[in-house]
């Protein structure tokens, strides 16, 4: 249903304040890339644009921004994120401004979840019209692997398919990162086979990767490079490397945010096998957070496109996870 409600967003009303949540952060993001192209239109994005986040800016700075009127230009555009982060004082002030939003701004709202006890959510429900991700079900998530595949010109049999959703889980982003390091992967070959999925995102033990995530958080840079070492010394490909410190990333973020039950819908795995998981996000829970992806991505755009060897690339991203880890 939530990848239905993608393709139809160009019909979704824009409407003064509309709150995307949902913790399928892909979904909000090509929700919010869909409203804000159609809210500006060929309006200069710059000068009708802004971004904010809650608990970072001041809560006045939104609301002035939203009450600014557009320039040469039908609508400006506004995003707050992570509003669940809004403290008791700020959200007084973006209450007050939903009863009477600005007519010519679209506020966009979003947060992978917001409290319903909280005044000023329930006034939100009323007031905004408030769009719903779910994490999409195991058939669309197969489909979703089935588009991302044809995208790259590639095709896969079912169980391969089934395969990398029970390996990857049911997030969107997750999966087409998946998808897109296998195809590149398999180069020129015209399918990705069961063989190359387990090349790329199996071999590698659970070990190895506890034993990086460690080293990681522990800032223990010695024994960080050291384990990055073996591994490709051991003829492991710097994607896959990087495609399981993702999971395991994803795995021990969904477990601090979501707790053992969500995770475990999204990450197949035997029962015994979360324990050291659960371990290691109570360990570095106050230092988890959704920061970790940006390196991450950014290390998968430059395996694709740098003409850098690829182990130091790899070993830049984790330098760059252990800046953010401060």
């Amino acid at each position: 249903m939530s990848l239905a409600m993608l393709k139809s967003s160009e019909k979704i009303p824009l409407d003064p304040v509309v709150a995307l949540i949902g913790p399928e952060a892909y979904l909000r993001e090509k929700f919010r890339e869909s409203l804000v192209a159609r809210a500006l239109g060929a309006a200069l994005k710059d000068m009708n644009f802004a971004q904010f986040f809650a608990g970072d800016d001041d809560i006045r700075r939104v609301v002035e921004a939203c009450q600014d009127y557009p320039c040469f230009a039908e609508r400006r555009v506004v995003v707050l994120r992570d509003a669940g982060d809004l403290k008791a004082k700020e959200a007084e002030t973006l209450s007050a401004y939903l009863d009477s939003p600005q007519p010519t701004t679209l506020l966009l709202i979003d947060d992978e979840k917001l409290d319903g006890r909280l005044e000023w959510v329930k006034k939100l429900k009323k007031k905004a019209r408030v769009i719903e991700l779910e994490t999409p079900a195991r058939d669309e998530a197969e489909a979703w692997v089935r588009d991302c595949l044809q995208r790259e010109g590639k095709k896969a049999a079912p169980e391969v398919v089934e395969r990398l959703v029970d390996w990857v889980g049911l997030s969107l982003g997750a999966l087409q990162l998946a998808v897109t390091q296998c195809c590149l992967y398999i180069g020129d070959e015209p399918a990705l086979r069961l063989k190359d999925v387990e090349e790329l995102l199996v071999k590698v033990t659970d070990e190895n990767v506890f034993e990086v995530i460690d080293a990681l958080f522990q800032k223990n840079y010695v024994q960080l490079h050291r384990s990055l070492e073996l591994l490709l010394a051991s003829g492991e490909e710097p994607l896959k490397i990087l495609s399981l410190i993702h999971r395991h990333i994803s795995i021990l973020l969904t477990l601090k945010f979501s707790g053992l039950r969500r995770a475990g819908s999204l990450f197949r795995m035997p029962p015994m096998a979360w324990k050291k998981y659960e371990q290691q996000a109570h360990r570095y829970g106050k230092r988890l957070g959704l920061a970790l992806w940006a390196p991450l991505t950014r290390a998968d755009l430059r395996l694709k496109g740098s003409a850098l060897p690829r182990p130091l690339l790899l070993k830049r991203c984790v330098d760059e996870i252990i800046g953010l880890l401060a």
